[in-house]
């Protein structure tokens, strides 16, 4: 035999997603992540809790668009480093015998590639948006020309406007 399972008291507190964190600690979080790219080092500068950052972040919006803003400038760094070790090159030394007897330069053609081919994404992705939004815009302003030619039928039918006069033909 079963026993039914007691009722539940309702909670006489409000329960909260946690303590909130001063304005202050998430701008230098913000601006620390800017400076260094670390989500780590930005949290222990600030004096945050590394899963109360990530869980803000899912729940606020507003405070993962800031988290994304400050992360761009650091990926645009090191997009810049990439493409300059990969088209510049850098220089290695040369051994011989234990000494250094020249350098050469070594080009990663990897990377090279590899940016070429992220870069290329890039660009049909952003086609493809202009491609979509411009068909997206010519089928709204057709639906748009079609309900004011339908609204102009109904008026002209109810006898509100004259209908329209037939056309002539040309002289040729």
């Amino acid at each position: 035999m079963t026993m039914p399972k007691p009722a539940r008291r309702p909670s006489t507190h409000r329960r909260t997603s946690g303590p909130t964190m001063p304005e202050e600690r998430v701008a230098l979080f913000l601006e620390q992540l800017a400076d260094t790219g670390s989500v780590h080092r930005a949290a222990a500068t600030a004096g945050l809790k590394l899963g109360s950052l990530y869980a803000r972040r899912r729940r606020n919006k507003r405070f993962a668009a800031k988290w994304a803003q400050a992360l761009e400038p650091v990926f645009d760094r090191l997009r810049d480093e990439g493409l300059g070790r990969a088209l510049e090159g850098e220089e290695r030394p040369v051994f011989r015998n234990g000494r250094e007897v020249g350098t050469v330069r070594h080009y990663d053609n990897r990377l090279l590639r590899d940016m070429l081919r992220d870069h290329a994404a890039q660009l049909a992705r952003a086609r493809a948006a202009a491609e979509t939004t411009a068909a997206d815009d010519f089928a709204r302003r057709l639906a748009d020309a079609e309900k004011r030619a339908a609204i102009l039928d109904a008026r002209r039918a109810a006898g509100q406007i004259p209908a329209l006069a037939p056309r002539r033909k040309r002289r040729e």
